[in-house]
């Protein structure tokens, strides 16, 4: 991630505190509500099928603690898992980007600097006004 000349970087800047108590995840500015449509941005892809398996049970299981705090959550790697013979990857880059465009914010997985993808789901939130957030312990 490129910093800037005071060293902050853009997750700095823009983003919002999710904190993650080991069960629920609460985002500072949401109110928990099942209208409240959050996106879970983080790797899918890897070298193996065990990997992709590994970054989907993540993804799922910070969907689950946002689905008890109250969020209802958009989990695109628990969706298109079992899809990647339907399209190349800029389609589902595509398909996310529509989909974050509908949230009201965008959680932002450890680890998500490392992902393409998910450095440009957060561009996109950022451009279409989509809050993000990363998770402080």
């Amino acid at each position: 991630m490129v910093a800037d000349k005071k060293g902050e970087t853009m997750i700095d800047k823009y983003s919002k505190a999710a904190t993650d108590d080991g069960n629920i995840i609460l985002l500072d500015g949401i109110k928990p509500s099942r209208t409240r449509l959050i996106f879970v941005s983080g790797a899918y892809s890897a070298s193996t099928a065990e990997g992709i398996a590994a970054n989907v049970k993540r993804a799922q299981d910070v969907g689950r603690k946002l689905l008890r705090a109250g969020y209802t959550p958009l989990i695109p790697q628990s969706m298109y898992w079992t899809m990647e013979d339907a399209g190349k990857w800029e389609d589902f880059m595509d398909c996310c980007k529509e989909m974050i465009s509908y949230c009201d914010g965008i959680l932002m997985m450890p680890g998500w600097t490392l992902s393409k993808g998910a450095y440009i789901e957060f561009l996109h939130a950022l451009s279409a006004q989509v809050q993000p957030y990363e998770i402080v312990k």
